[in-house]
C-alpha cells in the first residue's frame, strides 16, 4: 500500500494454515475481536505468556515489529491476529487511509458481482473474459477501437494497455480518456486509474453504487462498522477504516468467505472466487513490466510485478504456476501467503 498520511498494518497470517477454528468477532459496538493484550502497552509477563501459549507468538518480536514501523515516522498503527486473537495492537491513527489496499477490496467486490451474474442475480451478465467496453460509457471505446480489446480481468491485473496513471486522477473521466499505449496483455503497469475503470463495471453491471454494493454484501455482514465507503473514482485509494475493521476482511479471506455474525454461519463470497483472489493468473506469463512500477514498492530482488498480481488486485508470495526458478518474494513467510496492495 502506498504511504501518504498514515500507515495502517494488520498482520492475519493470510495463509490457509491459519484458518482453522469457527471464532467469528462481532462489530466493536458489540464487543469486538478477543485479544491478550492492552491496546498501545507493552504486555505484561502474563500477557506474554498467554500470547505465546494461545497464539504462539513471541511479544518481544512483535515488539521488535512496532517499534521499527513507529520509526517510520508517521502516526501509526499495527495490529496482529492469530486464531482470532489479537497478541499486539498500537494504534495511534483511529479510523485511517488504507490507501492501495482499496484496490484489493474493489476487487473483493468484483469477485461477488462474479457470483451474482452466474446466479442470474444482476440485471446483466459479466464475467472474467468479457470485454469490458460493454461495461463502460459508450464514448470510451468509441474514441478508440482498441479499447474494445480489453477485457474485465485486464483491469485488476494492470495490464490493460492503457497508459499508467497512478495518482493525480481528479475524476473518473480523467481515466476515461487515458489513451491505449500497449495492446492488452503485454504490459504490466500498475495504474490506478485502471482500477476505478473496474469500480465503474461493477456499478454498471450492478445497477448500484460501488459503496452500496460493498456495504451491503461484504462490510456490513463482516460487521466492519468504521468503514468509509468509496465510489468508482475511490476504488483505488480511498478506503478508510479502523485497523480492527481492516482485519476482519483479512479474516473474511482466511474463512474462504464465510462469516458468522451470531445468525448463522452464511457464504458472503463463493469460495472458488475467494481463491481467485489469492491465485497468479497464467494468463500474465508473457506479459513485460512497464517502465514505472516504481522502486518504492519493488526491488531488483523481486519477482517482477507482473508475477505478483491475482485475479482480483491482491498480491501473492508465490505461485506454484511461475517459473521453476522463481523465488518467493519473502523467503521467510509461508510460500502461499498474499496481502492487500
Amino acid at each position: 500500500m502506498i504511504l501518504r498520511e498514515a500507515l495502517l498494518v494488520v498482520c492475519v497470517f493470510l495463509t490457509p494454515a491459519s484458518a482453522a477454528g469457527t471464532y467469528y468477532p462481532p462489530s466493536e459496538s458489540k464487543g469486538g475481536w478477543r485479544t491478550l493484550v492492552a491496546k498501545n502497552a507493552t504486555p505484561t509477563a502474563d500477557q506474554k505468556s498467554a500470547v505465546l501459549n494461545t497464539t504462539g507468538l513471541d511479544t518481544d518480536q512483535l515488539l521488535d515489529a512496532w517499534h521499527y514501523i513507529e520509526s517510520l515516522g508517521r502516526r501509526q498503527s499495527l495490529i496482529v491476529i492469530r486464531h482470532g486473537w489479537i497478541a499486539a495492537e498500537w494504534d495511534y491513527v483511529g479510523i485511517g487511509p488504507v490507501n492501495s489496499s482499496t484496490k484489493s477490496l474493489t476487487g473483493l467486490a468484483l469477485a461477488k458481482l462474479f457470483e451474482l451474474s452466474d446466479a442470474s442475480q444482476l440485471p446483466k451478465k459479466i464475467g472474467y473474459d468479457d470485454f469490458a467496453y460493454h461495461y463502460l460509457p459508450a464514448a470510451w471505446s468509441d474514441s478508440d477501437s482498441r479499447k474494445k480489446l480489453i477485457k474485465v480481468r485486464d483491469l485488476p491485473t494492470m495490464c490493460s494497455g492503457l497508459e499508467a496513471m497512478d495518482r493525480g486522477i481528479r475524476d473518473v473521466n480523467m481515466a476515461l480518456a487515458l489513451p491505449v499505449v500497449h495492446p492488452p496483455e503485454t504490459v504490466d503497469q500498475y495504474s490506478s486509474a485502471s482500477v476505478m475503470l473496474e469500480g465503474m463495471v461493477i456499478e454498471n453491471a450492478s445497477e448500484q453504487s460501488l459503496k452500496s454494493f460493498f456495504r451491503r454484501h461484504i462490510s456490513e455482514p463482516i460487521g466492519a462498522e468504521s468503514v468509509r465507503l468509496w465510489d468508482a473514482h475511490g476504488a483505488a485509494g480511498y478506503g478508510f477504516m479502523h485497523t480492527r475493521d481492516f482485519a476482519r476482511f483479512g479474516y473474511l479471506m482466511l474463512h474462504q468467505g464465510a462469516w458468522d455474525n451470531g445468525s448463522g454461519l452464511r457464504q458472503l463470497v463463493r469460495p472458488d472466487l475467494i481463491a481467485r483472489c489469492t491465485q497468479w493468473p497464467t494468463f500474465l506469463m508473457n506479459v513485460t513490466d512497464g517502465p514505472g512500477n516504481n522502486t518504492q514498492w519493488l526491488t531488483t530482488n523481486d519477482p517482477p510485478s507482473h508475477f505478483l498480481h491475482t485475479w482480483h488486485g491482491w498480491w501473492v508470495n508465490w505461485s506454484r504456476d511461475w517459473p521453476a526458478s522463481m523465488q518467493p518474494v519473502w523467503p521467510f513467510v509461508p510460500k502461499d501467503a498474499f496481502w492487500m496492495s
